[in-house]
């Protein structure tokens, strides 16, 4: 599903009815398009086929009402196509290739009446362990809440903020209460941000910044997370119910995640229906201030809320698609809009740098009990997207890596090593790839196995 190549690509394409179609169709003047047709096709009260279409510059989803001349689908496979465009008119040029799976699609519908659940809703401000609870999962510091009511917030964490920040070195460190008994679904909920992701989630000893995952013991709420790094032991709480993709969505609340319907750019793709939300619910839907969109809006996402989110009648939905639609709470996997708006945070996406030693000129002598060697050593720097470090990455931006220096020397007068270690900053131009620190020449001497004289110098990426 990766690989998407789109000629021209029109976003009016999602606007247009099936009445519009022409009956005259001129291929020389037609546009020529290449999308991606998802795996399910939905119908109306009218019985109008609706594609699920996307292109490779975005992971959003989007629908298609558009009957395709001479496209024959087959329910169950995902397909590449070639078609051309002429005014609302649509024709199949050809079929690029057809790949039996299940896609990564919104759970959009028709049926008003959906997912109603019996969930307890908790009013934004109570107080849970010294915590205030926020939009009926979060679990927010004391700094944070305050920072609601602030017309300065920008956001209620930042890069470097030691007490509301992300978590540093892309390192999540995590223990569970020893009476926590979801272990196995949060080891799945774990294994799936990995995956998708450029996170490493590291086992803590209990000191410095973690993650405590604990059982909850509150009948109807599923879930409780703070947001971001707040410092020191901060929790995930699971309680009855509660399924892997709880704890993906809580997880992601850790990360630094809000909710998906939370964006600044929701508007843009959904309807609040505000007559059937409680009043004392109404901050939990409107836009804040407060939030920095990451990535693309995505009905995909594990963060986003179902259509029937606070729903004070069940028959009924709180929000709806711009045109129409309801939507399930997606809760099976980390989508590809969840993982490309973690990897746009840049303390958690790419690069990935490694520094590459290359050691050149060796020079070894032995003379009885002399021993002398020289050599010199070249260290670059080089970008990857992958952890793995097997793809090059070529920046779009400039980027600042921070190197620690450690030069170690004999010191006579002390018979023993001193080790300095000093700090440096060098800039990756945006274009590229690789950097070159530069090469450094190292000594070591030694009689009879003690060192006679010794200075070499070793570069680290902090």
């Amino acid at each position: 599903m990766k690989k998407i190549f789109v000629v021209v690509f029109v976003l009016s394409i999602f606007s247009c009815t099936e009445s519009d179609i022409i009956d005259d169709f001129d291929i020389a003047m037609a546009e020529h398009l290449r999308v991606r047709i998802a795996s399910s096709r939905m119908y109306d009260g009218t019985n109008t086929p609706k594609y699920w279409v996307r292109s490779d510059t975005s992971f959003v989803w989007n629908t298609l009402v558009q009957k395709i001349d001479g496209f024959q689908y087959e329910e169950g496979y995902e397909y590449l196509i070639d078609v051309y465009k002429l005014g609302n008119q649509y024709k199949l040029a050809s079929v690029v290739s057809k790949t039996r799976k299940e896609s990564v699609v919104p759970l959009l519908g028709c049926n008003d009446f959906g997912e109603h659940s019996t969930s307890l809703f908790l009013p934004d401000g109570l107080m849970i362990d010294s915590m205030y609870v926020f939009q009926n999962d979060m679990l927010l510091t004391e700094k944070q809440y305050d920072k609601l009511n602030s017309w300065r917030t920008r956001s209620l964490i930042t890069y470097n903020d030691p007490n509301c920040g992300y978590w540093q070195n892309r390192n999540v460190y995590y223990i569970f209460a020893p009476d926590f008994q979801y272990v196995t679904l949060a080891q799945q909920a774990i294994q799936e941000w990995s995956n998708k992701t450029l996170l490493n989630f590291v086992n803590s000893t209990g000191q410095g910044d973690y993650i405590e995952f604990q059982n909850l013991d509150m009948a109807g709420v599923l879930g409780l997370s703070n947001l971001g790094r707040v410092g020191g032991r901060q929790t995930i709480q699971i309680g009855s119910g509660a399924t892997k993709g709880t704890i993906m969505h809580e997880i992601g609340h850790a990360l630094g995640l809000y909710h998906e319907h939370m964006r600044n750019d929701r508007d843009n793709y959904v309807t609040i229906l505000w007559d059937n939300i409680p009043e004392s619910m109404h901050s939990q839907f409107l836009i804040p201030n407060y939030s920095q969109d990451s990535g693309q809006f995505d009905f995909a996402s594990i963060m986003l809320y179902s259509s029937w989110q606070g729903a004070m009648d069940a028959t009924h939905p709180s929000m709806k698609t711009i045109d129409g639609y309801t939507f399930g709470a997606q809760r099976t996997y980390i989508s590809d809009g969840d993982s490309a708006g973690i990897a746009s945070i840049p303390v958690y996406g790419p690069p990935i740098y490694k520094l590459i030693q290359t050691v050149e000129n060796v020079q070894e002598n032995v003379w009885g009990n002399v021993e002398e060697g020289e050599w010199d050593c070249r260290y670059t720097i080089k970008c990857y997207s992958d952890r793995y470090k097997t793809i090059l990455m070529t920046l779009t931006t400039s980027k600042v890596v921070n190197l620690k220096i450690h030069h170690i020397v004999w010191d006579e007068n002390q018979q023993r090593m001193v080790e300095t270690v000093t700090t440096q900053q060098v800039t990756l131009a945006a274009g590229s790839n690789t950097y070159d620190i530069g090469t450094v020449h190292n000594i070591e001497n030694y009689y009879m196995g003690n060192p006679t004289s010794y200075d070499v110098t070793i570069y680290e990426i902090e």
